[in-house]
């Protein structure tokens, strides 16, 4: 394949770079649409300026703070890296206020609201989207694997878990708020809430969906068919996208990242 020269062409040898690099130099290329190329090479450059010191932040907590398996839990990371920074699903960068709401979702500590009666959700969404009127439109959901009941679960509550936050929320002082960091979040209270129009998008790896809801679904790990069914229909009524990296690709880029990070601690 005769390849641009913008694909040929590196910035600095960043962690990027090398990421890119590798992609280019692994067999999976051979035959690959110059196009889903193109995009790839596109979100590798829209991913933050940190994302080399934070996705070596995230396996240091991993290896520091938890038992589970550091490769596992980085391909999951950067997949939902990868989804964040993809424009042909996420078109506008994450807002403050979208970001402070996943937050409060996740470890309302952060803010210390726990006396405000807030508390931690297992039901919060890898992106969330705030329209420029305030309106929670819809979130975001990057599964680089098939979706286990869990994921069924989250998927079938990340409304309510966002409307019952913001509920919490209009209950709160405004100067409360303010007194705890959250003068973004007191100022737009009036019109924060969760649109009917509310939308979930499911980001998957290339090749893994082909519009077979089925394929998506991790059979065993439900109880019966009635559960399968469950997961299935809320798979359904969710927008589906591929991203352009295959689960082959994501693997490609964790060994790469877990590379530089030996390197580094060398």
């Amino acid at each position: 394949m005769v390849e641009s020269p913008e694909f040929v062409e590196q910035p600095e040898d960043t962690l990027v770079s090398q990421i890119w690099k590798s992609l280019e130099s692994s067999e999976d290329r051979r035959g690959m649409n110059l196009g889903r190329r193109y995009r790839q090479l596109a979100i590798l450059r829209n991913l933050p300026q940190d994302f080399d010191t934070e996705i070596k932040a995230f396996a240091a907590y991993v290896e520091l703070q938890t038992n589970a398996p550091l490769d596992r839990m980085l391909y999951g990371e950067i997949f939902e890296e990868l989804v964040r920074a993809d424009t042909e699903i996420c078109p506008l960068p994450e807002s403050n206020e979208a970001i402070i709401i996943r937050s409060l979702l996740k470890d309302p500590g952060i803010y210390g609201l726990q006396k405000e009666g807030i508390d931690a959700s297992v039901r919060n969404p890898d992106v969330a989207r705030i329209d420029e009127e305030g309106k929670i439109i819809g979130a975001v959901e990057a599964k680089s694997g098939r979706i286990d009941r869990r994921a069924s679960s989250q998927l079938g509550t990340f409304r309510q878990s966002l409307g019952d936050l913001v509920q919490k929320l209009e209950k709160i002082e405004p100067q409360v708020l303010r007194n705890h960091g959250l003068g973004i979040i007191a100022d737009n209270l009036d019109n924060l809430e969760v649109s009917q129009d509310f939308t979930i998008t499911v980001a998957v790896p290339s090749g893994s969906y082909g519009g077979e809801v089925s394929r998506l679904i991790k059979e065993n790990d439900f109880s019966g068919a009635d559960e399968v069914s469950l997961a299935e229909n809320r798979l359904s009524s969710c927008r589906i996208v591929e991203s352009p990296f295959s689960r082959s690709d994501i693997k490609t880029i964790t060994d790469c990242v877990l590379k530089s990070i030996s390197t580094t601690s060398v």
